[in-house]
């Protein structure tokens, strides 16, 4: 169950962040944030039913040999914080597949060494 909540707030947080409604004012770095995603053209790259880049989100050329249903908010959270230098599980140490639920457990078996602290809520 947790793996699922984890998938789920990471696919929100990265596809829809600038469009959350927010209980008070963006602060000065949650605006820089803001501009950092919206950047990074989400909307454009990444897309669901490709085989894609994990760094850049574009199509590899590569063919879907399952039933297509790809998506790729794990690869975009390991693009995002590999531009801002932070580490995530990320390809090459961890394939594609099934990546959201290796970043889960890597985030709560290692996190905390490299610097990550679990919050109590989204709020």
């Amino acid at each position: 169950m947790k793996r699922i909540q984890f998938t789920t707030l990471l696919c929100l947080l990265t596809l829809s962040v600038s469009r959350l409604s927010l209980a008070g004012p963006v602060t000065d770095d949650g605006e820089k944030l803001l501009a950092f995603l919206d950047a990074m053209h989400v909307e454009e790259h990444w897309i669901a039913g490709a085989i894609v880049d994990w760094k850049t989100g574009e199509p590899t050329g590569q063919a879907v040999k399952d039933d297509g249903k790809h998506t790729h908010c794990s690869q975009f959270a390991a693009a995002a914080c590999e531009r801002m230098g932070i580490y995530l599980l990320r390809p090459p140490e961890h394939s594609a597949v099934l990546l959201a639920n290796a970043q889960y457990d890597w985030l709560v078996e290692q996190g905390r060494k490299k610097g990550w602290t679990a919050v109590a809520d989204a709020s």
